[in-house]
């Protein structure tokens, strides 16, 4: 497995599943593989525990400089994230994201199934 790390690149205590060979990171990428309970109003957030669903993040991903990946997202294979973006969602393959939160702004891929092209990008999804 190849996969390069600026530092500091802080991970949550809940470390994120990289499976993906060839994977880079930027300086100041954060991971939070873990979110807090606060359902119950009458009970301090921090009695409530916490979840952890994970992350993962597939082949030949760029991760850039000062993104922070929170717990349950899965990023496909081949997907750009632009610096400073927010990822809270699921992102297809071959995609590039970017702004807070994320968004799929470009296909690096068009007409690859499931994957917009650029001319269906005339409302950008959420992510």
């Amino acid at each position: 497995m190849r996969i390069n790390v600026d530092l500091p690149a802080p991970f949550s205590p809940s470390k994120p599943n990289i499976p993906g060979d060839n994977v880079i990171c930027g300086p100041r990428v954060s991971f939070h593989a873990e979110n807090h309970v606060y359902t119950d109003p009458n009970t301090p957030i921090r009695l409530q525990g916490v979840t952890r669903r994970g992350i993962v993040v597939e082949a030949d991903c760029w991760i850039g400089a000062g993104s922070m990946i929170l717990d349950g997202v899965r990023i496909g294979r081949g997907t750009v994230v632009a610096a400073g973006a927010v990822v809270t969602r699921d992102v297809p393959p071959y995609s590039v994201v970017a702004g807070v939160p994320a968004r799929v702004i470009k296909s690096r891929r068009p007409g690859l199934s499931g994957v917009p092209s650029e001319q269906d990008l005339t409302t950008t999804a959420e992510f």
